[in-house]
Order: structure tokens, then C-alpha cells, then sequence
């Protein structure tokens, strides 16, 4: 048996990747081994953006920035074993627009928060929520991502580090334990990308434009392989997934029953007559009288034709 080498696995693997999650991986690559974009510049700062609104473009550019290898590891092996499940479940391109406004809903939140805090009550100092933070990763549409995913997961608990957590309390769990483990993570950040989660949950993915989106994407890029179409039949809430996917369980289940039951009927379920004729014993020329006992000998069972006996 020949060993497939890892360069095929590789390929087969990367084949497997829809469209948009390729782009977001390469592009977290590149800017990471090029360096392209100074984190100065291009980090989120609220402080910042207060004094110069036209820096906004960080709401996108912080996201592809990344503070070292374990932190882009981190982030990217985490984001190719999510991302794909909701692209094929939503299709590229309302996956695509579903991001963009993930991004820019978690960067106005991120930006606000602390902001809000700082003036609001200036008495209270929270260096967690500090408007001179420099924010940057993928991790904020990774808990977007993750919100999404537990929404449309049947599963009602997870496990967490070997804790059981309800599947719905999973992101905040998640933020909690790794605001513990690292204290120079953005709690700002990853609160604000579960709650651009929940508006892609409740707002987002039902806007008709959104859901639509394979309407308006050029036919060149939607014949590539790896462009995943949205789904007929799927309405754009995480309700209707689920029970789509129940549906499915159960239509499959109803048909394995039917099955069982078609097998059945065609096995007797009546014991088979015994002959009515006139019987005769082994070894002799003439049947049996009347008035003789019947054979002691128990009487075969029925077999199939597969059987020998």
C-alpha cells in the first residue's frame, strides 16, 4: 500500500478550503512575513480615531496585524477549523458581506466602549478598556465566527479545557478563561466581536440583500471551485438552520424506519402451514395410518435460501 507524502496531503486539504477562508489565511500570511503594515499605523487605538475620525480604516487593518508567531498560529488554527463550516453553510458571498459587517460593527464597538467609559466616568480607570490600547488580531471576527457557529450547532454543551459549558455561553466562557491565562489580550476586542456575532445572528444574515448575495458576484469568480453557492433552501436565521438540519436527522431517520419496516413485511410473520397432505416416514414404502403417533422429532425451522443446512 503506498503512504500518500504530505506534500499531497497538503494539497488535498488546501483544495478543500472555500474561497473566502483562503483569502483570509493568505492575507494574514503575507502582512505578517512582509511586515507591509506598521502596527503603529494600523492597529485600532479608540484614542486615535476620536482625534483623527478619518483613521476608521483600522477597524479592517488591525484585524491582519498579529503580535508574533504563537499569535498567529494561534489565531489561524483556529479560524481554518471555523470558518469553512460557515462558509459552506452560508455561501461565499453572504459570508463575505456577513464579514465586512462584523468588522466594522466590532470596531465601532471597540472603539466606543472604551471611549464611553473614559468620559463618561472619568473617576474610573479600567486599564483593560484604555483608550490609548493598540488593538490587533483576527481573534475579534473569531469570536464573531464563534457566536455563529454555537448558534446554529445542535449540540447543547461544549467542552472547554475539560469543563462543560452550555453551547450558548461558550464565546463569553472562552473570553473569560483567556482574559485569565493572558492579561495583555483586548478584552474590549473579543467583546466586541461577540456582540458583532449576535447582530449577525439577529440582523445581519436576514437582511434579503445579504442572503442574496450570489445574485451580484461575477459568474467568473462563482465558477471557481472553490466558491461555495448559498444554499436554496436556507433562510438566513440560525432558527431555520437548525431546523432544516433536524429536518434532515429526521427525513433520514423516517427512511431507515421505512426501510426496516419494508423488511418486515416481506419476511412471513405468520407461521408457514403444515403440509395437508399425506405424510410418509423415512425408510418405508406407505404412509402412516391414522391412528399413529406423530414424530417426536421437533420440527425444522424455516430457512432462507443464503442458509445451508
Amino acid at each position: 500500500m503506498e503512504r500518500v507524502s504530505v506534500a499531497t496531503r497538503i494539497k488535498c486539504w488546501w483544495k478543500d478550503i472555500p474561497l473566502l477562508t483562503r483569502c483570509i489565511f493568505i492575507t494574514c500570511i503575507v502582512v505578517f512575513v512582509t511586515g507591509i503594515l506598521p502596527a503603529g499605523m494600523f492597529c485600532l487605538s479608540p484614542y486615535e480615531i476620536w482625534r483623527n475620525p478619518s483613521k476608521v480604516y483600522t477597524f479592517f487593518t488591525s484585524a491582519y496585524l498579529h503580535a508574533g508567531i504563537f499569535h498567529i498560529l494561534l489565531n489561524l488554527m483556529f479560524f481554518i477549523s471555523c470558518s469553512p463550516v460557515l462558509e459552506r453553510t452560508y455561501g461565499t458571498g453572504a459570508m463575505f458581506l456577513t464579514t465586512v459587517v462584523m468588522h466594522t460593527l466590532a470596531g465601532l464597538l471597540c472603539t466606543a466602549i472604551p471611549l464611553a467609559l473614559h468620559f463618561g466616568l472619568p473617576d474610573v480607570h479600567v486599564s483593560l478598556l484604555s483608550i490609548h490600547s493598540c488593538t490587533l488580531g483576527l481573534s475579534g471576527l473569531l469570536f464573531s465566527y464563534l457566536v455563529v457557529q454555537c448558534a446554529i450547532d445542535e449540540i447543547p454543551y461544549r467542552s472547554l479545557w475539560c469543563i462543560t459549558v452550555p453551547t450558548a455561553a461558550y464565546p463569553w466562557c472562552l473570553l473569560l478563561i483567556l482574559q485569565l491565562l493572558f492579561s495583555s489580550v483586548s478584552l474590549a476586542g473579543h467583546a466586541a466581536g461577540i456582540l458583532a456575532g449576535y447582530a449577525a445572528i439577529w440582523w445581519v444574515l436576514k437582511i434579503p440583500f445579504i442572503a442574496n448575495a450570489d445574485n451580484i458576484v461575477p459568474s467568473s469568480i462563482k465558477s471557481m471551485d472553490s466558491y461555495k453557492m448559498a444554499p436554496s433552501n436556507v433562510l438566513y436565521t440560525h432558527h431555520t438552520i437548525v431546523n432544516a438540519q433536524a429536518a434532515s436527522t429526521s427525513s433520514t431517520d423516517s427512511g431507515t424506519s421505512m426501510l426496516g419496516r419494508i423488511v418486515q413485511m416481506a419476511q412471513p410473520t405468520q407461521p408457514v402451514e403444515k403440509f395437508k397432505g399425506e405424510g410418509r416416514v423415512l425408510g418405508s414404502g406407505k404412509p402412516p395410518s391414522r391412528d399413529q403417533a406423530p414424530p417426536t422429532q421437533p420440527t425444522q425451522p424455516h430457512t432462507s435460501d443464503d442458509e445451508v443446512v
